[in-house]
């Protein structure tokens, strides 16, 4: 590490600050969480359990950056293994997504259920098949698979968007009624329904457009440079094998800026929405008024 550029030391001691911090928020997280009588108990600890996963795989890709498509690693350890990565990374995104649509889905009006209920299946059957076409991506090193990833990344967000448009307004009026029901009493968790809908709809604003007018298109860009270049992709058990065993140790701040921005946001923004829904954000009811929810239980 002495040999690192300073640029190197710099970004990945702020990696590894940021996720060591993350997993000392999340042990404080689930050492005090209470859980409150309108959170069911299967849906309370989904989502602690579901954050917990996401922040430890985000600390370890912290600790191991890597770069699937060109094989791009910080260390010569098997621990760097771009396919160990790669799956990894899919879990991770996995349980990130499925936070998300147990959340929009818990708190959507009754009336809206269904609806919501739909859109979150389709979210997620998207995304399963964007973490189909990332492993593929890395297996066969085509750019042209992690162009569809990403598009269906970005189509998963914009069914999305009227999910969380919903939320935010629904929601929103449980603030206005809570003074007549509640006298103004505070109520349910810090991270509320209407505080993940904003969230969620800012996310999807800023998230789908740079997607459609930046990063697919990168990709899409690669993959004709590829073809330039008579580019064969990697067989099967050739790139399963290559995923698994090679790995390009490289710090050099050309190949990696790319990636920086990116990676950057993802380490750090994602854990903390990863743990600020493990708080389980709460439903309302038809009238819009939470049930229970100033009463807390202990576990």
């Amino acid at each position: 590490m002495a040999m690192w550029p300073a640029w190197a030391i710099e970004w990945y001691s702020f990696l590894c600050t940021v996720g060591l911090l993350n997993l000392g928020i999340i042990c404080y997280l689930l050492h005090s969480g209470e859980r409150l009588k309108s959170q069911p108990a299967w849906y309370w600890h989904s989502l602690r359990f579901l954050g917990t996963v996401y922040v430890l795989v985000v600390a370890y890709r912290s600790i191991f950056p890597a770069d699937y498509p060109h094989r791009y690693v910080f260390w010569d350890s098997m621990l760097s293994s771009i396919l160990i990565h790669r799956s990894l990374a899919a879990v991770e995104e996995l349980a990130w997504v499925l936070q998300i649509i147990l959340i929009q889905t818990f708190c959507a009006a009754p009336w809206a259920r269904i609806p919501v209920l739909c859109a979150s299946t389709c979210m997620g059957l998207v995304i399963v098949t964007a973490e189909c076409f990332s492993f593929t991506g890395t297996i066969t090193q085509s750019f042209c698979w992690f162009a569809w990833e990403e598009t269906c990344w970005a189509i998963s967000f914009a069914m999305g968007l009227p999910v969380y448009i919903h939320l935010l307004i629904a929601n929103g009026k449980l603030r206005r009624r809570r003074v007549e029901a509640k006298g103004g009493e505070e109520w349910g968790t810090l991270f509320k329904g209407k505080d993940f809908g904003l969230v969620m709809t800012l996310f999807c604003i800023g998230y789908v457009p740079y997607m459609a007018a930046v990063d697919i298109p990168s990709y899409w860009k690669d993959y004709q440079t590829q073809q330039l270049q008579s580019f064969v992709p990697n067989s099967f058990a050739e790139g399963v094998w290559n995923a698994l065993t090679f790995r390009n140790v490289t710090h050099n701040l050309s190949l990696w800026q790319s990636s920086l921005l990116w990676k950057s946001l993802c380490f750090t923004l994602g854990p903390w929405l990863s743990m600020a829904m493990m708080t389980a954000p709460v439903e309302v009811d038809e009238v819009g008024i939470p049930s229970e929810c100033t009463s807390s239980v202990n576990v």
